[in-house]
């Protein structure tokens, strides 16, 4: 059986004439953010069960254990997730070897080339910029300025790094 609560935090009145707001509400710290419809707990489970599947057949999927959330939450709390992961990755600034390789989402058409960029001795995810040219190669080259080798393909737009030594990938 399907079970909701209705949590209504504590409001608390100000009887001070020089106060700027009058009506108070205990904002939850830890249980949930300011003005949101799900708890730090549920969005961490729905993180976690979205990641391994297909985010289109999880609403479907999570309706018997009597939650009710949309693709598009779903994937709105991913993207949030990946951007902080990301913006941790980038912060740490211990990168000595950088793998850089360009993708294509479609076969033939430049305009689906994205850059990937890699820590080479802990294979950790970076960072994915779309677009697959030098001065993007430059821009994310700069912001990891611990980085002393750079493996990349023979290809020329990953050639920025004038500065640090260049090996050629192993992979074609």
């Amino acid at each position: 059986m399907t079970v909701y609560h209705t949590v209504i935090p504590p409001w608390f009145v100000c009887d001070q004439t020089e106060c700027p707001g009058y009506i108070f509400v205990d904002p939850m710290a830890g249980f949930a953010c300011p003005r949101a419809r799900l708890s730090t707990r549920l969005k961490t489970l729905l993180i976690r069960l979205s990641l391994p599947s297909v985010i289109n057949r999880m609403p479907a999927a999570l309706q018997p254990l009597g939650i009710v959330v949309s693709r598009d939450t779903l994937l709105r709390l991913v993207k949030a997730q990946g951007a902080i992961v990301i913006a941790d990755n980038l912060a740490r600034c211990d990168v000595r070897v950088l793998d850089v390789d360009d993708a294509n989402l479609r076969k033939g058409d430049p305009s689906s080339g994205h850059s990937v960029f890699i820590d080479g001795e802990t294979h950790r995810f970076l960072l994915v910029v779309q677009g697959t040219t030098q001065a993007i190669a430059e821009k994310v080259m700069a912001q990891c300025p611990t980085v002393e080798i750079v493996s990349r393909d023979r290809g020329s737009a990953y050639a920025a790094a004038h500065d640090k030594t260049q090996v050629a990938d192993p992979f074609r």
